[in-house]
């Protein structure tokens, strides 16, 4: 079964692979957290797809929106490092 992965914290797609069939059901295949059966749609250069978790499917959005939604992301981590200091 094809699936496709995103990245865990911005839901940046981050390509495809095959799921391993579980050894407990036949018929039945281990999707990782970080990944869906959900096909990405078409995007062209400068955009990138984000897997939307709660609504189960993907959004294009401009490479600069991802980059500043990672650079909030992590200037939040830092200020939660700061307080707990």
């Amino acid at each position: 079964m094809k699936i496709y992965y995103f990245d865990k914290e911005t839901g940046a797609y981050q390509g495809e692979g095959f799921a391993d069939e579980s050894p407990l059901k036949r018929g039945a295949y281990i999707v990782p957290s970080e990944a869906t059966t959900i096909a990405p749609p078409a995007f062209e250069q400068g955009e990138i797809p984000e897997f939307n978790r709660l609504e189960q499917r993907w959004e294009i959005r401009t490479a600069s929106a991802l980059c500043l939604k990672q650079i909030h992301g992590l200037i939040e981590g830092s200020k939660q490092s700061e307080d707990s200091l």
